[in-house]
């Protein structure tokens, strides 16, 4: 083998140091090509979530206060970018698997929806606000709400997670003049119904503070409050509903109990009720429509009741349920437990 390399660096005039230096060079070349490799392996996740805010994905840009908040988004391609300037400088700068951020609340006078100036106290602590929501996509889902305070020190106050309530919003109330967060509450979506019939009751939440400057959005039981209603308010708007939950087509079978068949116009309307605490009207109307021959009334008492103690609500709303059936009072003693 010595003999053949000898003869072949005669043949072609390559002396054993320039051959020496011609591997040194390549293996230069090698290496330099690992670094760079390296470099940008370690660098590229970076590299992309920065694209994600790159300025040609700018979706909106609003100044509030100093505040300069801009959202970024690359359709289908997640994450969506938010991030908030202030003076030239990044100050905040969120990445989320969503399909888009969403600056402000703007009118949508066709919901009710009422436009908030950027800016307005929405805690009643004196402070300014801002309002950005994301959504996710996909089937019904999903609406998360991230409420900023910008003075007197900027920060993320608070985030609510609305599920699919893309139309909750903030009011101001002709009475206070405060400004409360208008939601819904999707405990009962998909329960024994499809997730288009699944009732969601309304629900108004205030700003309540736990220590000075922390706390989260509560039930504003006083804004929920509902009227005695009038014997022909009580038939149209509560038995017949309810009464056309037994009907054939509306009634859902249960696979698992087999002891009762009821459809979602009962419990939506007995939700009617407890939500605006005439919990007693709730117990009332079950008693009036369910069906004497029929049986399963204190299993479906039991079901929901275990049911509604999951809402994320439950402490501020228990206190309200007056003189619950004993199905459902046993339901919850065992759900505490």
């Amino acid at each position: 083998m010595d003999c053949g390399w000898r003869e072949n660096c005669r043949r072609f005039s390559c002396p054993r140091a320039a051959i020496f230096a011609t591997l040194r060079f390549s293996a230069i070349l090698l290496l330099l090509a690992c670094l760079t490799f390296a470099l940008r392996a370690q660098t590229s996740v970076p590299a992309h979530a920065d694209a994600n805010c790159a300025s040609r994905y700018r979706i909106q840009q609003r100044l509030v206060d100093g505040f300069t908040f801009e959202t970024y988004s690359r359709g289908e391609e997640f994450p969506a970018c938010l991030t908030v300037h202030r003076d030239g400088k990044l100050i905040y700068k969120r990445l989320e698997d969503v399909r888009s951020f969403s600056l402000g609340q703007p009118a949508q006078p066709q919901y009710g929806i009422p436009a908030v100036v950027n800016g307005a106290d929405l805690t009643s602590r004196g402070n300014s606000n801002m309002i950005v929501t994301s959504y996710s996509g996909g089937a019904h889902c999903c609406t998360t709400l991230y409420l900023f305070e910008l003075n007197p020190q900027f920060r993320l106050l608070t985030t609510v997670y609305l599920g699919d309530r893309d139309l909750a919003h903030f009011a101001k109330d002709p009475v206070d003049g405060k400004f409360y967060l208008h939601s819904a509450d999707n405990t009962f979506a998909y329960w024994h119904t499809s997730f288009a019939e699944s009732p969601a009751p309304s629900v108004v939440l205030r700003w309540v503070e736990d220590n000075p400057g922390h706390g989260s959005f509560r039930l504003a039981l006083d804004k929920m409050q509902g009227h005695e209603p009038s014997a022909k308010e009580w038939k149209k708007n509560f038995v017949e509903p309810a009464h056309q939950a037994f009907e054939p087509g509306e009634a859902y079978a249960d696979p698992l109990s087999g002891t009762y068949s009821v459809g979602p116009g009962l419990w939506s309307s007995m939700l009617d009720l407890i939500y605006s605490e005439r919990s007693l009207l709730a117990w009332k109307l079950i008693d009036e429509v369910w069906p004497t021959s029929k049986s399963g009334k204190d299993k479906f008492l039991s079901d929901f009741c275990s049911q509604l103690s999951k809402s994320p609500y439950w402490p501020e709303l228990q206190p309200t349920l007056k003189e619950p059936p004993q199905a459902c009072r046993t339901a919850l003693s065992k759900a505490k437990g």
